[in-house]
This record gives C-alpha cells, structure tokens and sequence, in this order.
C-alpha cells in the first residue's frame, strides 16, 4: 500500500553546519548580484533580483561554455546578443515609461539645456538611446567571438609546437 509509505529523509552523514566550497561560492554569486540590484534600484531593486540573476549566470554560464573547443552558445552569435539587449531595453523602458508616465520624455531633453537647442538635442537623445541596445549586443557579441578566435589561434599554435 502506497499510502502507508513515508519518503525517507536524506540525512547527512557529516553535518557540521560549514558550507562546502560549491555552497560558498554560490553565496557569494547571489550576494554579488543582490547588491548590484540594490545599489542601482535602491530598496526597490529587490524585487528584480531574480530576473538579474538568471540573466548573469545564463550569459556567464554560455561565456564560460564558450571556451570549450567546437561549441557554440547563443551568446557567441551577435545577433542573439542584439536580441536579448533589445528586448532588455525595450522591456525597462516600458517600465519606466510605465512607472514615470509623461516624466520619462525628460531624460531626452538633459536639465539647464536651452530650451532652442531641443529640436537638436531630442532627436540625438533619443537615437542614442535607442542604438544602445543594438551597441551593448555588437560588443558583447564581438568580444566572445575575439576571444574564440584567440583561443583557437593559442591551442592550433600549442598544438603544432607539440607536433614539431
């Protein structure tokens, strides 16, 4: 009878209440990034730490992937890392649109600017703004993909020197 069945505990034989190295460092990973949130959110940024994260340890999980000879991560693609920045970018400006409402037009027109000068400034605010995102993907794209190509280049050169 299934029902009469208790689950058996895992019980370790060894507990002495000392994180392993494994538990220390991902303490230290999740501590990292809650205080990252909670300098540039404030009190608030709690509530994006989750999120925050997921996305470092996803990219820095498919970086570290990366270095393995003959695998390819989507990180190591430009046009996946434009795709992701975007959406990253889109996603929080909706939110601080959201959030500020008609305040939010104010990042583009900077504070003590004369008021002449808006016609020039918005539009360039508003580029540079917008080109962020694909920049941030470019950069993070073409790193991984020089770095792959040194990699490849350091052990090709290891291995013919091996060889001769």
């Amino acid at each position: 009878n299934l029902q009469n069945k208790k689950p058996k505990a895992v019980v370790s034989t060894q507990s002495t209440g000392i994180p392993t190295r494994g538990q220390a460092a991902k303490e230290k990973l999740y501590m990292f990034i809650q205080d990252l949130c909670k300098q540039n959110l404030g009190e608030d940024g709690y509530r994006y730490f989750p999120f925050a994260l997921g996305l470092f340890t996803t990219i820095g999980a498919c970086n570290v992937a990366n270095l393995l000879p003959y695998v390819e991560m989507p990180t190591q693609i430009i046009g996946c890392t434009v795709a992701m920045s975007t959406t990253l970018i889109a996603g929080l400006t909706i939110k601080c649109i959201a959030k500020h409402k008609l305040d939010f037009a104010s990042f583009f027109f900077p504070p003590g600017a004369p008021v002449g000068l808006a016609p020039l400034l918005v539009p360039v605010e508003t580029i540079s703004f917008f080109s962020r995102a694909i920049s941030l993907g470019v950069r993070l794209g073409a790193n991984l993909t020089a770095g792959h190509m040194i990699m490849h280049i350091i052990s090709d050169f290891g291995a013919l020197m091996l060889a001769s």
